[in-house]
This record gives C-alpha cells, sequence and structure tokens, in this order.
C-alpha cells in the first residue's frame, strides 16, 4: 500500500527526537505492508464515528491515518504521543 503523510504529519514528525523519528518511520513501513502485516492491524482501531484510524505503537506513539482500501493508499493525517494528549486515546 502506497503510505503519503500530509503536512500536518511532517510537521510532528519533525518535532521529534530522534528516536521517535525513527520509530515512526519503521511504523510507516508497516504500514505499507498493510494487507499483509496482521500485528500491525491488530495494533490499529478505526476510531468511533470516523473515518480516521490511530496505530498505537508499543511506545508513546500514536499515528492517525485514513484507509483507502480501493486505491491502496494511507494517509497519514498526524502523529501524537499518548503522554502529550492524556488518555483520550
Amino acid at each position: 500500500m502506497k503510505v503519503e503523510t500530509t503536512p500536518t504529519a511532517e510537521i510532528a514528525i519533525r518535532a521529534l527526537g530522534a528516536e521517535d523519528v525513527r520509530r515512526v518511520h519503521a511504523w510507516l513501513g508497516h504500514l505499507e505492508n498493510w494487507g499483509r502485516d496482521t500485528h500491525t492491524r491488530n495494533m490499529s482501531r478505526k476510531m468511533p464515528e470516523s473515518d480516521l484510524y490511530v496505530l498505537r505503537g508499543t511506545n508513546d506513539l500514536r499515528i492517525y491515518f485514513t484507509l483507502d482500501e480501493a486505491n491502496d493508499v494511507i494517509t497519514v493525517v498526524d502523529i501524537a504521543k499518548h503522554s502529550v494528549l492524556g488518555t483520550a486515546v
């Protein structure tokens, strides 16, 4: 699957430390294999009443994305640290 990032996601990535950037890029690689990567699909949840998914990484990171299976595209719309968000997601 093709993974695209929005300008908002790009800004969020640039605000992260080097280790978190490495982790984000690793997760984006997993998202590219969405159809074959059951672990990544299991780590992702569809947000209630929304087309948005959240990938809860093994650390503090959350990757928010939309899934367009018809066009084989995942669009990463934002990336945030759970500790900053609180307990909402």
